[in-house]
């Protein structure tokens, strides 16, 4: 029985390896967080002929004075429907939350969620 692991700084990623007699495993993994992105990447390849996927993300802009987070995930397994989740949430600092997110995969139809929050504002005078 083998394992390898290997951790990278520079890169920001991990592999590793595992070898046995019955099975062969790879995993890699990968992380970026810059301003704008937020991103985790995973491969898990078993005996090289199963692999699973695993993608999450958050990018980050702005439109005019709000901020846009589009957030995506998504699962990838051999023989079975890729698992995702996509959306925008729009952040108005200090008025409103607008969302809307879609989960599809799960079920058969997609899931779709929308989210509105508007800050109020409470003033207490004291005499």
């Amino acid at each position: 029985m083998a394992v390898d692991f290997l951790l990278n700084n520079v890169d920001k990623s991990v592999t590793m390896d595992l070898v046995s007699p019955w099975k062969k495993a790879g995993a890699f993994g990968s992380l970026t967080n810059d301003r704008t992105l937020k991103q985790l990447e995973g491969r898990l390849t078993i005996d090289t002929n199963q692999e699973y996927l695993v993608n999450a993300e958050v990018r980050q802009s702005r439109k005019g004075s709000a901020y846009v987070y589009t957030p995506t995930f998504t699962v990838t397994a051999p023989g079975k429907n890729n698992i995702n989740l996509g959306g925008s949430v729009e952040y108005l600092p200090s008025k409103s939350i607008d969302g809307d997110l879609t989960l599809a995969g799960i079920t058969a139809q997609p899931v779709k969620g929308r989210c509105e929050y508007l800050f109020r504002h409470c003033l207490l005078e004291h005499n």
